[in-house]
């Protein structure tokens, strides 16, 4: 948003707040009698978004219930991840009413990548992959995500 900083009601006291410490509780100067929570502006160095398809100057389908527009517009680099890469321009046109624009001002960098969700679910193209997900999250929890990744990411038993 261009801003470095964002009100966030409804963490005062709640076990996120005390945890970081960078969010600070300040007067409402709107209602002085109350305290709000403010966090300060997350500026990633790389954002990667996956998207259903994208052309090749950086125009994206992405799902529309997402943060992936907010952390284009944050991100210092974006590189898009495509389930398809067209070589015509992607339009609005072209997409479904569940997809919203990433527009290609936002982006460095298209790869094709399919099944690039995976585990995880595109909606449409391919389901969530249940069994893969657990041996993901099981991997993290006992601190093999390392083995995890050059097994199945990088294709290096």
């Amino acid at each position: 948003m261009g801003i470095p900083y964002i009100p966030t009601p409804g963490l005062a006291g709640s076990d996120l707040f005390e945890a970081r410490h960078d969010f600070l509780l300040v007067p409402n100067p709107f209602r002085p009698a109350e305290q709000t929570v403010i966090v300060p502006a997350l500026t990633p160095d790389v954002a990667v978004i996956h998207a259903w398809r994208a052309d090749r100057l950086g125009n994206a389908a992405i799902a529309r219930r997402s943060d992936g527009q907010l952390l284009a517009e944050a991100a210092r680099t974006v590189i898009v991840t495509a389930e398809e890469v067209v070589d015509g321009p992607l339009t609005r046109a072209d997409m479904a009413p569940e997809q919203a624009h990433l527009a290609s001002i936002h982006v460095q960098a298209v790869v094709h990548a399919p099944r690039g969700s995976s585990p995880g679910a595109m909606p449409g193209l391919y389901e969530q992959d249940r069994e893969e997900w657990d041996a993901y999250m099981q991997a993290a929890r006992a601190g093999e995500f390392e083995r995890y990744l050059d097994r199945y990411v990088f294709g290096r038993d």
